[in-house]
């Protein structure tokens, strides 16, 4: 069988007023921020201090750009899902990893998949992985 299988390992970025448009007014002073560094590039801070690190476009790049340059996939989930992604990404976790949601999967996974097509929902939790692998599909009663 041959495999075509991408790992992309990817992340959602928080657009900048994720925290401070969240908190009350007495809390927005000590929510991360996005702060704009010496060369430009912006990054998050979250002690007032420059940012150490600043977003990127991709790995090649080291820091600089904006959050405005950022493709908006990386921050808007209905662009990141679009047709291809609905036909061929995986659910996936990272456990071990301490920053993880195992073993809080199965209460978290309605959450994050809200509002999407319900034969989207399914493809990305099992379908996807049951076709790419071949996998028998078991149905519960």
């Amino acid at each position: 069988m041959k495999y075509r299988v991408i790992s992309a390992d990817n992340h959602v970025m928080e657009p900048p007023g994720t925290f401070v448009d969240r908190l009350p007014a007495g809390l927005k002073d000590r929510a991360p921020q996005v702060m704009k560094n010496p060369r430009g590039g912006e990054g998050w801070t979250f002690n007032g201090q420059l940012p150490k690190m600043t977003f990127s476009r991709d790995a090649s790049r080291k820091g600089g750009d904006t959050f405005a340059m950022i493709p908006r996939g990386s921050h808007d989930g209905a662009v990141h899902l679009d047709p291809l992604l609905a036909r061929s990404g995986m659910y996936s976790t990272d456990y071990p990893h301490p920053i993880t949601l195992w073993p809080r999967s199965s209460e978290l996974i309605p959450v994050l998949t809200e509002g999407l097509p319900e034969d989207t929902r399914y493809n990305l939790l099992a379908g996807n992985a049951v076709r790419v692998f071949g996998l028998k599909q078991e149905v519960s009663s």
